[in-house]
């Protein structure tokens, strides 16, 4: 069975609109620093950057079922749903506790950064996801 991983977010004031609920494209910004963390955690994000290797989002959705508020404690999970030649797709679930507020889905494109050209994923990439119990 594959690993998910998870981050947590702490909902600050700023990212709260008039009605003192989230914001909803703060969601998005949960999503892309769970990635972020990520690969952080397995310990290959710096080593993308100095290669010039980073990842951009092609594509975006998400599903609202709760609005999350100022102060809450949310955790924000991630799943890899598919590994590509130059793609990562990952889904994402919210919960604040047990309850789930939102889900959603970003795919990313690798690219050399200099070059603005999208690139084959890194070996290194598939190693620690596979390595890491992140894929099938």
């Amino acid at each position: 069975m594959k690993k998910k991983y998870s981050a947590k977010i702490r909902v600050r004031y700023n990212e709260t609109d008039q009605s003192g609920a989230v914001y909803f494209s703060n969601f998005f910004v949960w999503m892309d620093f769970a990635v972020a963390e990520f690969f952080r955690s397995l310990d290959i994000y710096d080593d993308l950057h100095e290669q010039s290797v980073s990842f951009v989002a092609g594509e975006c959705s998400a599903r609202y079922y709760a609005p999350a508020r100022y102060h809450d404690l949310l955790d924000v999970s991630l799943e890899v749903k598919k590994l590509g030649n130059r793609t990562i797709a990952f889904v994402f679930e919210m919960f604040r506790g047990k309850e789930k507020l939102a889900d959603g889905r970003i795919l990313y494109i690798f690219t050399d950064s200099k070059r603005n050209k999208a690139v084959k994923v890194p070996k290194e990439v598939r190693k620690a996801l596979d390595g890491g119990g992140f894929l099938d």
